[in-house]
Formats: C-alpha cells, sequence, structure tokens
C-alpha cells in the first residue's frame, strides 16, 4: 500500500532562521548585538518592544521578504527519495491569506512561489504537484485535512499541532526538530533532527 506523507512548511520545509534577523535590523528594530536567530528576535520584541512588532515582522518574513528563506539542508533530496520510492507527499500548512499586521501581501502566493521557485513544487517526477500543496486558514482546518488526506505521517516543527484533541489518531506524529529542543517526547511518535534521518524515521514508525 502506498504510505502518504504529509509536511508542514514554515520552519519545516522553510529556513528562516537568518531572515528574521536581517529584516529586524534593515528596519531597525533590533540590536545588533542579539543572537541572529528567530527566537532571539522573537523575545526582544515582545519583551522590550511591542509584542505587535513581532507579528508585523513575521508578516513581512513569510510574505514580502520570504524570498531570504532557503529549504532545510537535505529537504529536496529527501522529498526525491520519497517521491523515487513510491510515497504521496503534500504540503499541508497553517497560514493565514494576509499579514494580521502591516502591508496585505498573499501569505499563500507568496509561499507557493517560493516552493516553485525553488523547484521542490512543480511537474517534475523528482517534485510535488501544485495541486498536493493546501494552505488553511486555521489550524482546526490543518488538521482536519492531514484527517482527510488519510496521511499515514504527518511531519512538523510544532508539538502543537500534535497535542490537538483532533489531531488523527491514525497519522503517526514527527516532530521535525533540528536542535533538538523539545524534551517532551508523549506527544510525538519519532523526532526527525535533519532531513537526511528521512528514510529512517519513516520506516521506524511503520
Amino acid at each position: 500500500m502506498t504510505k502518504i506523507v504529509g509536511i508542514d512548511f514554515d520552519n519545516t520545509i522553510a529556513n528562516y532562521s537568518s531572515s528574521f534577523y536581517q529584516i529586524g535590523r534593515e528596519l531597525d528594530w533590533i540590536p545588533k548585538n542579539i543572537e541572529p536567530t528567530k527566537n532571539a528576535v522573537k523575545h526582544f520584541l515582545q519583551d522590550h518592544v511591542n509584542p505587535e512588532k513581532w507579528t508585523e515582522l513575521q508578516g513581512i518574513v513569510y510574505g514580502k521578504h520570504i524570498a531570504l528563506a532557503h529549504p532545510y539542508d537535505g529537504v529536496k533530496q529527501a522529498i526525491t527519495l520519497l517521491l523515487e520510492k513510491g510515497v504521496t507527499l503534500y504540503i499541508v500548512s497553517h497560514k493565514t491569506l494576509y499579514p494580521v499586521i502591516g502591508e496585505k501581501v498573499s501569505l499563500h502566493d507568496a509561499a507557493l512561489n517560493w516552493l516553485i521557485n525553488r523547484e521542490i513544487v512543480g511537474e517534475g517526477s523528482k517534485q510535488i504537484a501544485k495541486d498536493k500543496v493546501f494552505f488553511n486558514l486555521t489550524q482546526q482546518e490543518k488538521v482536519e485535512r492531514i484527517s482527510q488526506l488519510g496521511c499515514d505521517y504527518f511531519i512538523d516543527d510544532l508539538p502543537a499541532i500534535f497535542q490537538r484533541s483532533d489531531f488523527p489518531s491514525a497519522t503517526k506524529k514527527i516532530l521535525f526538530d533540528p536542535l533538538s529542543q523539545s524534551k517532551n517526547e508523549l506527544f510525538f511518535d519519532d523526532r526527525l533532527t535533519a532531513w537526511s534521518e528521512i528514510e529512517q524515521v519513516v520506516n521506524a514508525s511503520s
């Protein structure tokens, strides 16, 4: 039977680790000496500036400046490997249509164009088909989509998705955790710390 694997987009396929610092500095919202990571920028803006600035920065990074993001190391090779093995792949993301604060840029279009430009989505045999990409306005819609698609596995960087009571019980929960930060293993079935591990993680979770 063909395996079905769903993959989150933001911070699972697309790596924004340097984007937040770069844009934050260009806008002069953060000091030069803070750690150049998403979490450091987030905590600084929320704790020392204004939580709304963090929300606004997210809209800029995920929208107008999404081109600064890059695929996580090995993700394109992992997708190719799974497709060659006959696995059906979907991208299922929770993403508002427009930024909550700031310029009205379609975050859905920005993300899809990024996927196409990075040759992750397309018509090739080593690419995920465009009609297998779903952007959902709420977490509930995202989880419902995972269930409707019949995903055998779902890969996500947010443990909160797996903790939802409506997350389908038949779907194996694979946490994408490249920094091995999550300590609570009760909420996921396996951990993916690098995309090079995809084959052993999927097989081990069978």
